[in-house]
């Protein structure tokens, strides 16, 4: 009845709220009371077991484990395991098992009827410093992939260009000064070393920068070889009749 009076409260005027509507409010809120749902979830302490996939059906769980049992990367001796499996006949797909580290997250999945799990795959992971990792790299930049990336177009923002190679004044070295600076370093001036780039790869947005560079220095040697010439043919062609 105390039900029925605070409903009652809720409407402006208490003749238009018929008694049947009072009464089937009153076993809904009943209802939604008594199905709230448990405030903690069970973990297993299963650390020292790792189960074929075909162990779980129909089921979703989780378990305290050894992260060496378990065959988990990461660091730590602990991990949460959450295992969420297809229904019994294995017609809802494989199994999947999701591992809970300290240096992130790991999913790795099994058809019910194999006696393996595949191999752990590292999901992407944000640390404290907002660097996010792909497979396993580490967090050592903005975004680390361990892996190959197709994509179909790339935009890298830079503070500059190699234009001034064509201002007045750019100090262009000579083809005797630049062939003096290959045969002492091995490489074009001012561009990375083999053991540079294997150390440390290289800056895509820099090196296309240094790459445009040697192709404008190039041009300007061509054009000054192309005046060499005509000079040339002039005086071989002497002065005209």
């Amino acid at each position: 009845m105390k039900t029925v009076r605070k409903i009652r409260d809720c409407f402006p005027k208490r003749n238009a709220v018929p008694q049947w509507l009072l009464i089937a409010l009153c076993l809904l809120t009943g209802s939604l009371v008594k199905a709230q749902l448990p405030r903690e979830l069970y973990v297993s302490d299963t650390r020292n077991g790792d189960s074929l996939p075909s162990a779980y059906k129909h089921v979703a769980r989780f378990d305290f484990k050894y992260r060496s049992v378990i065959h988990a990367p990461g660091s730590g001796t602990y991990n949460g395991l959450f295992t969420l499996a297809p229904w019994t006949d294995a017609s809802g797909g494989p199994s999947y098992q999701m591992s809970f580290d300290p240096s992130g997250l790991y999913l790795r999945q099994g058809n019910y009827t194999s006696n393996t799990w595949a191999a752990w795959k590292r999901l992407v992971i944000e640390n404290s410093n907002e660097l996010t990792v792909l497979g396993n790299g580490d967090a050592s930049s903005g975004l680390n992939v361990n892996g190959k990336i197709k994509t179909r177009e790339v935009n890298v923002t830079l503070t500059g260009w190699a234009d001034d190679v064509f201002d007045n004044g750019y100090p262009l070295p000579t083809l005797k000064e630049l062939d003096r600076q290959i045969k002492k370093s091995g490489r074009l001036p001012d561009m990375p070393s083999t053991g540079e780039v294997l150390e440390k790869g290289i800056d895509l947005g820099e090196m296309n920068r240094k790459l445009l560079r040697k192709i404008e220095e190039l041009t300007l040697y061509i054009i000054e070889q192309d005046k060499r010439l005509d000079r040339l043919e002039s005086k071989l062609s002497g002065p005209e009749k």
